[in-house]
């Protein structure tokens, strides 16, 4: 297992958690998923 592969998840982990908190999503909030998305 790796350290870094591991530590990616965790960070996306975090990012998904921290939204579905969010009552709702700004034009910034989007934006970044939209980011975040062509990256894969």
């Amino acid at each position: 297992m790796e350290s870094s592969s591991f530590g990616d998840d965790f960070g996306y982990m975090r990012i998904g958690s921290s939204f579905g908190d969010k009552q709702a999503w700004s034009d910034a909030d989007i934006e970044f998923l939209q980011t975040l998305l062509q990256e894969f």
